[in-house]
């Protein structure tokens, strides 16, 4: 009967844990794929803005980052 409520207890301890972690795998490859592909659009974006203007003002796209992170963590 003991060894019954141990089983037991063990079984709804996994069945918790199971619940609780339920979709982290997703959560995990979504975090992935986010973290690969910002740095990529990133580049992109950079490369384009680099061939329409080949002498344009650099320091535009740093001050609008540090107003916008201002703003946010203030």
């Amino acid at each position: 009967h003991q060894e019954e409520e141990k089983r037991m207890a063990r079984h709804h301890h996994f069945a918790r844990m199971h619940a609780k972690l339920h979709g982290h795998e997703a959560m995990c490859a979504e975090m992935v794929l986010i973290l690969i592909n910002t740095p990529a659009m990133a580049q992109l974006l950079l490369v384009q803005r680099k061939r329409r203007h080949p002498n344009g003002e650099w320091w535009v796209l740093p001050s609008f980052i540090q107003t916008f992170h201002l703003v946010i963590f203030q």
